[in-house]
């Protein structure tokens, strides 16, 4: 039975800790209307997370922390692409000597803490916990205490809240005070600060300083309140980049569409996740979500992103089409029909309609043929299942006699 209700209502950590006591094998959901995160238990064990929008990826993991360089990121992108069963990025690492087991174990278990620190900062939405069999990963094993994972997302829930007193957006801007040069005397500051602070020009965000440090966002924001607090920094501001961003988001979209149409899968999610982590994603981009979703044939996938795109009522005729097929896939011929007839409520009569209302028909009549199972007892008479009975004990009988004599007297001896 599936445990869910809002989030508002049953803490996420309490629900973790109810879900490791009692040792839960299965798949948690969080949805709100912005974003959709899944965390998977196996044996009350945390195993995996994942996150539609802003989980970091473990080749931009590396590379930030210098583990790795771009060139070899794009040609294992590459390789990925051309192969036809899609092998993961940290195994095709290790395979060519790039990095060791141990280390790669490290920075995916780093992942999987930052992506639940961002699903336990949730306060409204809605949760699902189902229980089902879940495959442990073989090739790299991840198994994750939620005790520990808790204890390390606290300590960082804490810390960001200290740091929020400062720094309440990665969008603002940091600049040198008018101080800076008398406090940096008095200051011995670390390696990682220096670089921080040589990439302060009074323009950048914090967002845009940790990405051209190559740097964790959070560790960035931890070093630049710091910083502020020693005196050598101050905050001057955000800056408008609106319509920037709504332009990177576009080009990005349209980039995904292109790689979607050319069957070239890796690439249109690349673009596609890019243009997500704009703040407010046309709903088109989890529409080319949905349709790349659909095409790796991950259809509950699909389905989430093609209802997130279902905000914008303009795409909503394509998107009940859509949903149809998916839900179709995953043998929900009930929902399957309920989006194709919304579908024909809001376009015109065509071709593509006439095609529709004959899946629909074929899908109704599959669901009644369904219901027309008879109980068993009805299609055996008496004299049927007498003759099953003696056939049965004749078969039994013969078999007995074929026994050996030891196996007989073992038989006699046992009662």
């Amino acid at each position: 039975m599936a445990i869910e209700g809002p989030i508002k209502e049953l803490g996420l950590m309490d629900l973790f800790q109810l879900l490791s006591l009692s040792r839960k094998s299965g798949i948690l959901t969080l949805d709100t209307s912005e974003n959709v995160g899944k965390i998977v238990f196996h044996q009350g064990m945390v195993v995996s997370a994942e996150l539609q929008k802003g989980k970091e990826k473990i080749g931009e993991m590396l590379l930030k922390a210098g583990r790795i360089k771009e060139e070899r990121i794009n040609e294992i992108l590459k390789e990925q692409e051309s192969s036809e069963q899609k092998r993961k990025f940290g195994i095709i690492l290790i395979e060519k000597g790039l990095l060791p087991k141990g280390e790669l174990l490290r920075f995916l278990q780093l992942q999987l803490e930052d992506t639940i620190y961002n699903l336990l900062k949730w306060r409204e939405g809605y949760f699902k916990f189902e229980e089902e069999e879940i495959k442990v990963e073989e090739e790299i094993p991840l198994a994750i205490s939620p005790e520990n994972i808790i204890m390390e997302v606290s300590r960082r829930l804490d810390e960001w809240a200290k740091i929020e007193q400062k720094i309440p957006s990665l969008e603002i801007v940091p600049a040198l005070s008018p101080e800076s040069e008398s406090a940096s005397r008095r200051l011995d500051l670390k390696p990682e600060e220096w670089i921080i602070l040589s990439n302060i020009d009074g323009k950048k965000t914090i967002a845009e300083i940790s990405k051209a440090c190559a740097k964790r966002e959070f560790d960035t924001a931890k070093i630049v309140y710091g910083l502020v607090i020693t005196g050598l920094l101050e905050i001057v501001g955000g800056m408008v980049k609106e319509e920037k961003e709504e332009k990177k988001g576009i080009d990005h979209l349209m980039a995904g569409k292109e790689f979607l149409e050319k069957g070239m899968l890796l690439k249109a999610e690349e673009e596609l996740q890019k243009a997500l982590k704009i703040e407010s994603p046309s709903p088109l981009v989890h529409f080319y979500l949905g349709e790349l979703y659909y095409q790796q044939e991950a259809y509950e996938e699909a389905i989430i992103e093609y209802k997130l795109a279902a905000n914008d009522e303009s795409v909503m005729p394509s998107v009940n089409y859509c949903l149809g097929f998916a839900y179709g896939k995953i043998g929900r011929l009930d929902l399957a029909v309920e989006r194709w007839e919304k579908f024909l409520s809001l376009v015109p009569e065509g071709e593509v309609t006439s095609s529709i209302r004959e899946v629909v028909r074929t899908a109704v009549e599959w669901e009644k043929s369904l219901s027309r199972k008879k109980k068993i007892f009805t299609l055996l008479d008496s004299k049927q299942l007498t003759g099953f009975t003696k056939e049965w004990k004749t078969g039994r009988q013969e078999k007995q006699e074929e026994k050996p004599l030891g196996e007989l007297t073992k038989e006699t001896k046992d009662g």
